[in-house]
């Protein structure tokens, strides 16, 4: 038996809802979205869609704008007990220092954080507390595995390129 496709697709969205119905809290999104508005992960205000960001795919950040700009607070105090507790200095920086730094991009690779799987990383000096800038997840990762030494850096940088080297004398000497 044929159907057409608007058939079809009603009768497989009837299906699926039989099958899978929405629960309360989807259903309550969609009321809240059709009536231009939107509940805030943060602050659990319901505020006009206006007040948040946007997103890539035409859709909004689940934080408010007033929640997202607090977003430089939270990691200055969570740099500040985790220094304490690690035994190192805790960062120096103001949180307009801080705000005023942050471009959406890792300083070092300037991979978007909107690609990285986590939100970029505030980093500081270990020894002085003085802030250098945003990193994403693996450029913090590295500096800290370097010890946070330009000398380890420039001897890794200059293995790392003199093994290519051998790879590609390799790949010549087979042709």
């Amino acid at each position: 038996m044929l159907h057409c496709k608007k058939c079809v697709r009603s009768h497989q969205a009837n299906w699926k809802h039989a099958k899978y119905p929405l629960n309360e809290i989807t259903v309550k999104r969609r009321e809240l979205k059709e009536k231009g508005l939107k509940r805030c992960k943060e602050c659990s205000e319901t505020k006009p869609l206006e007040e948040f960001h946007k997103r890539g795919r035409g859709g909004t950040r689940s934080a408010c704008k007033e929640c997202h700009g607090g977003r430089f607070r939270a990691p200055l105090r969570m740099s500040k007990r985790q220094a304490l507790r690690r035994g190192h200095e805790s960062c120096t920086a103001t949180e307009g220092e801080i705000e005023a730094a942050f471009t959406g991009f890792c300083f070092v690779c300037g991979v978007p954080e909107i690609e990285c799987s986590k939100r970029l990383c505030m980093d500081h000096c270990h020894q002085t507390g003085r802030f250098r800038g945003w990193l994403c997840e693996g450029c913090n990762a590295a500096a800290g595995y370097l010890k946070d030494s330009p000398q380890i850096a420039r001897i890794l940088a200059e293995y790392i390129e003199q093994s290519q080297k051998n790879r590609s004398l390799i790949k010549k000497e087979k042709s």
